[in-house]
């Protein structure tokens, strides 16, 4: 069960304004590649009339968040099952690491953060607080850079950990496995997979299945995929973002046509 065609994507910006907002992934290097799924930028090319509400899907990806505009403490976050709304102002700089599901340690208490906005805790911020000097006089390829170094020092620290056992939960449930037939395969109880899933990610495995299901709507393009009908697809993706499949996609940008 192979977890790398989970391409999540972050989307969430309205066609109205896209032309005046810049988001950017960055793959990170082949040694990062089971710990990361991309750095990324997102800011305003102009002074925005209105303030920029960004909407940020559920993708049980935890990501570390540096706002470079205002050179703040750094805060670590993700949704849970819903969609959230972000204001983000007229004049924004943000970079950040998404990380990939299951790779914090038991140092990061995943309690915490799930479906919340948190400033790191101390070893965390400790670790990444280089990165704040001198950032306003930078440019974005240099912050990747710093970005990546960020990661490696998490590695050596033992908060970030390759979860060959995740890897293997988020493939089988993205190949359209059940979770028993998972569990099957990882040769534990469901109960155990429950526990163990919800421990290392934040959530538990059905919730999981349902945010790697949308994903793999939106990532995809087929609005079917994994789902049984097309009013169990309306039903699920509207309690997710608040409106229809049909809305939501007429409303955002495809983010792989705004990255530069």
């Amino acid at each position: 069960m192979d977890s790398a065609s989970y391409r999540p994507i972050q989307n969430g910006i309205k066609r109205e304004v896209a032309k005046f907002i810049e988001y950017r992934e960055v793959k990170p290097g082949h040694e990062y590649s089971n710990l990361v799924h991309c750095f990324w930028s997102l800011n305003n090319k102009e002074l925005l009339d209105t303030n920029f509400q960004y909407v940020v899907l559920p993708d049980a990806c935890i990501d570390i968040v540096f706002d470079i505009k205002n050179n703040l403490k750094p805060i670590i976050m993700t949704p849970m099952i819903k969609a959230e709304t972000l204001n983000l102002g007229k004049k924004f700089h943000y970079i950040g690491i998404r990380f990939k599901p299951g790779v914090f340690s038991k140092q990061l208490d995943l309690s915490s953060v799930i479906g919340k906005q948190q400033n790191l805790n101390d070893v965390i911020r400790l670790a990444v607080s280089a990165l704040k000097h001198n950032s306003l006089l930078r440019h974005d390829e240099c912050l990747f850079d710093d970005l990546q170094d960020t990661v490696q020092i998490l590695l050596d620290a033992h908060i970030i950990m390759r979860n060959i056992y995740i890897e293997n939960t988020v493939g089988g449930l993205q190949y359209g496995l059940s979770v028993g037939a998972i569990a099957e395969k990882l040769g534990v109880s469901e109960r155990q997979l429950h526990r163990s899933v919800l421990r290392q990610t934040g959530f538990s495995p059905v919730q999981l299945r349902r945010v790697i299901r949308l994903q793999s709507v939106l990532s995809s393009g087929e609005p079917l995929l994994r789902f049984a009908d097309q009013s169990h697809l309306i039903k699920e993706f509207k309690s997710v973002t608040g409106v229809s499949y049909k809305s939501y996609v007429s409303s955002y940008t495809n983010v792989r046509k705004v990255q530069s």
